[in-house]
């Protein structure tokens, strides 16, 4: 287990990271991941790093992740409709942006 003091340092790098080398960015989210593969908010907020690169596949697996360890989480659906609304898949779209709550679309 990642004491929680270098979890917050490497959290504060990993914020001023994207602006001086995205890929390093992406590679330290996915390196984190393997230390907490529980974290459906990372494997969310990895899933969006994603899809600004355009790695869509890997995106859709990262987003597909999230909802297996939370069902209902409405950010990686929402992320989820907005890839597929990119890539004009409306039917797939419409199915993932179906599963936002109330809560979310107010």
């Amino acid at each position: 287990m990642i004491p929680i003091t270098v979890l917050l340092v490497i959290i504060g790098f990993l914020a001023i990271l994207p602006f001086a080398v995205p890929a390093l960015h992406l590679e330290a989210v996915g390196y984190l991941l393997s230390a907490r593969p529980d974290d459906y908010e990372a494997w969310t907020y990895y899933g969006g790093l994603l899809i600004k690169r355009g790695y869509y596949a890997s995106a859709e697996r990262a987003l597909r992740e999230a909802l297996k360890l939370k069902p209902n989480y409405d950010e990686a659906w929402m992320k989820l409709g907005e890839m597929y609304r990119r890539l004009d898949m409306a039917e797939q779209a419409e199915d993932a942006f179906g599963h936002l709550t109330g809560d979310y679309l107010a």
